[in-house]
């Protein structure tokens, strides 16, 4: 299991998104204004597992919001 990590617990929405063969397989909303027990994981800032098995292929996508205040990524 590899984890993604987002640095900074200020970001109001999280939406995260694990696709196999163009099907949603789970999702998560999470992000400041959701609150603290939305996290997967359970850390100050946001991390997420990214669960690829031997052999198989999965797309993770992230829809980052933050309102009225900018944030940069990587």
């Amino acid at each position: 299991v590899n984890l993604f990590l987002i640095d900074y617990p200020l970001l109001n929405n999280i939406a995260f998104y694990e696709t196999q063969n163009g099907l949603v397989l789970d999702h998560l909303k999470t992000g400041e204004s959701a609150g603290h027990k939305t996290r997967s994981i359970n850390h100050r800032n946001y991390i997420f597992r990214l669960d690829v098995p031997a052999g198989e292929k999965k797309c993770f996508y992230f829809r980052l919001y933050n309102d009225r205040e900018t944030f940069r990524l990587p």
